[in-house]
C-alpha cells in the first residue's frame, strides 16, 4: 500500500495547476544562424497583443475637444485629460471615467506616468488595417498584411535572424490570430513559434526527472536513453516500420535537444514558483528562480492565491529572455475577464473588445494594463546586464511593440459618455525601443473625424493624403530591429537615426 504522504511529482504539478497553470510540453531544434545587425549580437522582440483593438487615437494620439469641429460626437477629450509635453509630440490620455459595477463615475485612468517615464523611446505610428476579423487582424498585424517576406512573422523573422544558440528562439504565449505561425513553409520548425500556454508548468518540460523521488542520476539515465537509442529502438517493429518517417526523424532530433537542455539546468533558471508548505519544490532537489523576488515586485500577482494569467507570461518572458533561451517573446491579455488590482478588474471580459459595451472605460482599462505589463518587462531588462564589456543592459538591445488588431468606430452618440464602438480598419500602432525612432509621432489624426492618416516613409513628416500600409509597419518594425526586409518599402523614419 502506497505511503499518501509522499509527495510526488504528479502531485507538484497538481500545486502549479492550482496556482493557475495549464500544460504545454516539448522543446524545439536549434540550427545556427547569422545575426542580421552586423555585430555579432542579438536583439531582443517583445509582442505585446492590444488584443480586441487597442485605440491609438485612445491613448497616445487623441483628439482634444477644443481641436474638433465635431467634438459632440467624435471620440474625442476634454483638454484637461490630455497631457501634453513641450519636448514631446507624443500626448497621452488621462481619462476618467466609468465601468460598472467594477469602478464608478468619475475614476481616473491615467495614461500619462507612462508616458512620463517612456516617451523618448516611443514612437507611434498610425496605420489603414485590412480586416476586422480577430484572428485575421490579428495575423496580419504581425506578418504586414500576410504579404510580407513571403508571409514570416515579426517573430519568425527575429528568431531566424537572431535565434542562433538559443534554445527556444520564438516563445509564444498568447492565442489566437497572434499565435499563429507565418505563411512561409520553407522555415525550420526551430524558428516557429513554441506555443506556451501554461508558463507557470513550462520550466518542469526542462528535465525528465528532476523532482521525480527516487528518479535515477544523470549517469543511470544517459546510459539507458543511449541504450534505447541504440539497441532497443533500432531493433523495433515499430521503428523498422516508419524509419525513413520524417516525423519519426524530428522525434528522434528532438530527443536528443531534450538531453541537451536538461544539461543546460533551465528547469531551475526558469521556476518562478517560491517553496512553501503547498509546493515544497526544494524538498524535491528543485530552485526557485534567482531573480523570483525581484519578479514578485515587478508582478506582485504571480505569488497571489488568485493567479494573474498575463503576469506569469510576462515573468516567464523576462527570464526566458535574460537566461538567452529565446529572442521573441509574446505575450497577450485573451478573451477570459481577470479581477483585482485597483479597479477591481485587470482584463475585461473580451479585453480591448468589450469597448462594444463600454468604449472609454474598455479602453483606459486596457491601456493601463497593457502597459503596467510593459512597464515591469522594461524595468526588469534595464536592470540585466547583457554584456559586461560595454555595460549593455537587455533593453538596450530590445524592442516592445504593440499588436492591435484593428481599431474602433471614431463616432458616438452626440455628447455621450459611455458608449459602445464596432471594429474599424482605422488605427495606429505603438513601439517602444533604443531602437526605434523614439519620441515620435509618425503620422497623425483628423480631429473632425477621428480617424488617422500617414507619414512620409522617409522623413516622417505628416501627410494627410496618404494612409500607412501593414506591410510599412511591418518593414519598419524589422529594420528597426536591424532584420533585412529585401525588396519591402525601406522606412528610416521608424528607426533611430
Amino acid at each position: 500500500m502506497g505511503n499518501r504522504s509522499v509527495f510526488n511529482r504528479r502531485r507538484l504539478l497538481q500545486g502549479f495547476l492550482a496556482a493557475g497553470a495549464g500544460g504545454a510540453f516539448g522543446a524545439s531544434a536549434v540550427r545556427r544562424q547569422a545575426y542580421a545587425a552586423g555585430d555579432g549580437k542579438p536583439r531582443f522582440l517583445i509582442v505585446i497583443g492590444a488584443f480586441g483593438g487597442g485605440a491609438i487615437i485612445d491613448s497616445f494620439l487623441p483628439v482634444r475637444a477644443a481641436d474638433s469641429g465635431n467634438a459632440e460626437s467624435i471620440d474625442c477629450f476634454p483638454d484637461d485629460q490630455i497631457v501634453t509635453y513641450g519636448d514631446s509630440p507624443i500626448r497621452a490620455v488621462d481619462a476618467v471615467t466609468e465601468f460598472s459595477p467594477f469602478f464608478g463615475p468619475n475614476t481616473p485612468l491615467p495614461l500619462s506616468w507612462f508616458t512620463d517615464k517612456y516617451r523618448h523611446q516611443m514612437m507611434v505610428t498610425t496605420l489603414e488595417g485590412s480586416s476586422v476579423n480577430h484572428a485575421v487582424a490579428q495575423h496580419r498585424a504581425l506578418t504586414g498584411g500576410g504579404s510580407a517576406l513571403n508571409g514570416r512573422t515579426l517573430q519568425e523573422c527575429t528568431a531566424l535572424a537572431y535565434g542562433a544558440g538559443h534554445p527556444l528562439p520564438n516563445v509564444n504565449m498568447a492565442s489566437g490570430g497572434l499565435l499563429e505561425n507565418g505563411f512561409d513553409g520553407s522555415i525550420d520548425a526551430t524558428f516557429r513559434a513554441e506555443p506556451i500556454p501554461a508558463p507557470l508548468l513550462k520550466p518542469l518540460t526542462f528535465s525528465g526527472t528532476k523532482g521525480l523521488p527516487g528518479a535515477p542520476n544523470d549517469a543511470v539515465m544517459a546510459i539507458a536513453r543511449d541504450l534505447r537509442d541504440t539497441e532497443l529502438d533500432p531493433h523495433s517493429s515499430f521503428h523498422q516500420t516508419f524509419r525513413n518517417s520524417p516525423r519519426v526523424a524530428l522525434w528522434k532530433e528532438q530527443r536528443q535537444k531534450a538531453r541537451s537542455l536538461e544539461a543546460e539546468g533551465l528547469i531551475d533558471k526558469l521556476l518562478f514558483v517560491a517553496d512553501s508548505p503547498q509546493v515544497p519544490i526544494s524538498a524535491h532537489g528543485l530552485s526557485t528562480a534567482p531573480e523570483y523576488q525581484r519578479l514578485v515586485q515587478l508582478f506582485p500577482s504571480i505569488s497571489a492565491p488568485l493567479s494573474d494569467p498575463l503576469e506569469e507570461q510576462a515573468a516567464l518572458a523576462c527570464l526566458l529572455l535574460k537566461n538567452r533561451v529565446s529572442v521573441a517573446v509574446t505575450i497577450s491579455p485573451g478573451f477570459s475577464p481577470v479581477l483585482g488590482g485597483p479597479y477591481n478588474v485587470k482584463t475585461a471580459v473580451l479585453a480591448f473588445d468589450a469597448s462594444h459595451q463600454n468604449h472609454r472605460a474598455a479602453q483606459a482599462l486596457m491601456w493601463n494594463r497593457v502597459l503596467k505589463i510593459a512597464d515591469g518587462v522594461i524595468q526588469f531588462l534595464s536592470e540585466t546586464i547583457f554584456d559586461e564589456a560595454t555595460g549593455e543592459t537587455f533593453w538596450d538591445r530590445s524592442l516592445v511593440y504593440f499588436a492591435s488588431d484593428f481599431g474602433r468606430d471614431k463616432t458616438r452618440p452626440t455628447g455621450a459618455s459611455v458608449w459602445g464602438t464596432g471594429h474599424n480598419l482605422n488605427n495606429g500602432h505603438l513601439v517602444v525601443s533604443p531602437f526605434a525612432n523614439g519620441n515620435a509621432v509618425l503620422g497623425g489624426v483628423d480631429p473632425d473625424t477621428g480617424l488617422t492618416y500617414g507619414f512620409d516613409l522617409a522623413t516622417g513628416q505628416a501627410d494627410p493624403g496618404r494612409k500607412t500600409t501593414e506591410i510599412e509597419s511591418f518593414a519598419g518594425i524589422a529594420q528597426a530591429l536591424g532584420i533585412e526586409t529585401g525588396s519591402l518599402p525601406d522606412v528610416p523614419a521608424m528607426r533611430k537615426g
